[in-house]
């Protein structure tokens, strides 16, 4: 009896510090029972003068696991790890789920307690989730989210807030801080626009700004707008520091159970690509097995092919309906007219009669100027192959001026000649070795002095000059040495740190003496539309390279083409083929959160942004690929829904 005494008293204090207490929710335990957790276990009698503690007995509930429709869960590895059974006091009426322990990866769809039914069985709600949830505060926001994507993704991982259980201590008296609380949900019929009377609170954990309203948890004759079963809304703060909620719900003799969603793709009849825009969902009668797009359907700037009003779709198993549309946009011509305009360097003027005419593509702003171009009687300076020339745009006509000189003239009478100066000892060449001389275009030999020779050498064999044949190649090679004294030991000199005096002073190479570099421009190609994408300018020595890279979101046709070897050709320009980097997706699975900021933009996979979609700010989404869409990464968060990596964390 006294025992009964001392738990009746703490639990009125307890009641005097968190305000209304349920007497009769405070049971007294038997000492052999003094184990048991502190939890509710329903009425009870209080004691009287004279009465003597009895032992509390004990029944045994079935436990029946089903996911948030109702179907029993009876995956193996579910079933095998769950808890089957639980005890206990035989006159409890419901069970607490801070009792129950669910496998790993599995969470609880509802919280508190659930009651016990006739037949001693509680039935909870449970899902499972991929995700670990610890530390998740904040659910996917609806805005993004519609109904039938829900469905959708009905058994897909799902993010949820963990259950948080507090464990009290049977001997502290003190109270723990609250980890929940208030939130009122205010329900606004969707047809009416108005507010109705019948306001619901429910406690949620303090960390969410989130939470998942059931229908179950609607008024009486209403229900979630297409059906649905549940929605995932955001706490808003009112005015008068309130949690509130709203739910947009209609009356359930509207009939909008019975509707069902259809996604339409308009597809362009002539890429058979998604246009702009072009998935849209459509709600249709349940049972419908066709549906009717009209033009006013049809997404800006198309129209349903072959000048049709309306037009008639079965609907996929799927739930899905491709509709072939076309651009309402006046085609314009793909191709430029570019007139070439070649000017006499000499004179300054345009060569009479020479003007031509090419077709090049919208995009592109460069033109290749090849030998085959040229009016007769003349070719590019420098007696170049070819020249890659900006296309000029003033007053609305493209022109490509290009600078040439007569054949014969005194500016192309010359050729260079590429000599290598190789020690004549070792036969490799020497530092500054490569130097390019320039020789009328007829010799066939070439002469070299010593005021030619790279500094610090001279010709080998003590030869003063040296007359040497052209290669085909335009090259030739002079053995020299070192003109430098060989040192012999010596005695050691009386100043240590003094330097000795070279042997001799090297002499200055001459000026008309220049190295050998090579410069090469590298112009390139798009290998499917042929437009330029892009240039690149390089130099370098003889038997020397050098990596370059593709212009940005393409990639090489030939990964060789990223080395450019120099050569003793002189300069020149070559064209690279390029492509552009398609997004290949890679299995990722896990939660992405937006950043903060203003509300982040969606894509496709083929790059193109989502106009009347995009993610909330600090938002978590569940994710399952990856993929580098021109040149940049994005994660999936929705069927063909991408959101770029620099936009979350």
């Amino acid at each position: 009896m006294k025992l009964a005494k001392t738990v009746i008293v703490s639990g009125l204090l307890f009641s005097s510090v968190l305000g209304s207490v349920n007497v009769g929710s405070i049971t007294a335990m038997a000492a052999d029972n003094a184990q048991t957790s502190a939890r509710t276990l329903g009425p009870a009698n209080l004691p009287k003068p004279g009465d003597t503690a009895k032992p509390i007995t004990k029944k045994v509930i079935n436990i029946k696991y089903v996911d948030r429709y109702g179907v029993e869960e009876k995956r193996t590895q579910f079933v095998e790890k769950s808890q089957k059974k639980i005890e206990v006091d035989s006159n409890a009426q419901e069970v607490s789920l801070s009792n129950i322990t669910l496998p790993e990866w599995y969470v609880f769809l509802d919280s508190g307690s659930v009651k016990i039914d006739s037949n001693n069985t509680v039935t909870i709600k449970v899902k499972k989730n991929k995700v670990d949830t610890t530390g998740i505060t904040e659910l996917t926001p609806p805005e993004i989210i519609t109904p039938d994507e829900q469905e959708q993704q009905s058994h897909e991982p799902q993010l949820t807030a963990p259950d948080i259980v507090t464990v009290g201590n049977p001997d502290d008296n003190k109270p723990a801080p609250s980890t929940t609380k208030s939130v009122q949900l205010k329900f606004i019929d969707k047809n009416t626009q108005k507010t109705l009377d019948k306001a619901k609170t429910i406690k949620v954990p303090n960390a969410e700004k989130s939470t998942v309203i059931t229908e179950d948890m609607l008024p009486e004759g209403y229900q979630f707008e297409f059906g649905a079963k549940q929605a995932t809304l955001r706490i808003n703060s009112s005015k008068d520091g309130q949690n509130v909620i709203y739910v947009a719900v209609v009356k359930k003799s509207t009939n909008v159970a019975t509707q069902k969603n259809v996604t339409v793709k308009f597809v362009d009849s002539k890429t058979n690509k998604v246009v702009t825009s072009g998935v849209q969902i459509f709600s249709v009668d349940g049972t419908a097995k066709s549906i009717t797009i009209k033009s006013k359907d049809v997404p800006k700037g198309y129209q349903l092919i072959d000048g049709k009003s309306t037009i008639t779709l079965d609907i996929k198993s799927d739930g899905s309906a491709q509709v072939k549309v076309e651009s309402t946009k006046v085609v314009t011509p793909t191709n430029n007219n570019v007139q070439i305009q070649f000017i006499d360097k000499a004179t300054g003027k345009a060569v009479i009669n020479s003007s031509k005419t090419v077709q090049v593509s919208n995009s592109t702003k460069n033109v290749i100027i090849k030998k085959d171009m040229l009016p007769t009687g003349y070719q590019l300076e420098n007696d170049m192959s070819q020249i890659t020339l900006s296309i000029n745009n003033k007053d609305g006509k493209k022109t490509v001026y290009v600078r040439v000189v007569k054949t014969g003239s005194e500016v192309v009478t010359k050729k260079n000649v590429t000599v290598k100066f190789v020690n004549a000892k070792t036969g490799k060449s020497i530092p500054s070795g490569i130097q390019i001389f320039q020789v009328n275009k007829e010799d066939k030999t070439i002469t070299i002095g010593g005021k030619n020779l790279p500094s610090g050498y001279k010709l080998a064999n003590g030869k003063n000059e040296i007359k040497l044949d052209v290669n085909k190649d335009g090259s030739v090679q002079v053995k020299v040495e070192s003109t430098k004294a060989v040192s012999t030991p010596a005695p050691a000199p009386s100043k240590p740190n003094e330097p000795s005096k070279p042997a001799a002073k090297p002499s200055k190479r001459p000026s008309s003496a220049r190295y050998t570099i090579q410069r090469v421009r590298i112009t390139f190609v798009d290998q499917n539309s042929k437009d330029l994408v892009g240039y690149k300018q390089v130099t370098g020595k003889n038997s020397f390279s050098t990596k370059i890279e593709a212009p940005k979101n393409y990639a090489f046709v030939n990964e060789k083409n990223a080395t450019i070897k120099f050569d003793k050709s002189g300069n020149k320009e070559i064209l690279v083929f390029v492509k552009l980097m398609t997004a290949a997706p890679v299995k990722h699975v896990g939660v992405v959160t937006t950043n903060s900021g203003s509300y982040k933009r969606l894509y496709t996979l083929e790059g193109k942004m989502i106009t009347n979609r995009a993610l909330g700010t600090n938002s978590q989404w569940y994710t399952d690929q990856y993929a580098i869409v021109k040149g940049e990464k994005m994660y999936r968060v929705a069927t063909n829904e991408w959101v770029k990596a620099s936009d979350v964390k």
